[in-house]
């Protein structure tokens, strides 16, 4: 499973600007450039915006492997995109 970190800058309301991280993930091969316009996706519809600038941080592959759970990585959000056809 590829995972992608990015950084996202939105303008909810005429004054207010939110910022942060937001990791995802995608069961198939994403270009760059399409995973940069699913990220801007994300954070469009995570904050109810349509002015977003996204910049991607990193691509990585993840193995999920049941070693041991502790309560804060339990609570990190991932989300998956679902790919437009």
């Amino acid at each position: 499973m590829d995972v992608y970190s990015y950084r996202y800058t939105c303008k909810n309301w005429y004054w207010y600007t939110s910022t942060g991280i937001r990791n995802f993930y995608s069961d198939s091969e994403l270009s760059p450039e399409k995973a940069v316009l699913a990220a801007k996706r994300d954070a469009e519809h995570t904050h109810i915006s349509s002015e977003c600038d996204v910049q991607l941080l990193q691509k990585f592959k993840m193995t999920v492997t049941d070693v041991e759970t502790f309560p804060a990585m339990a609570a990190q959000p991932l989300h998956q995109i679902h790919e437009k056809n």
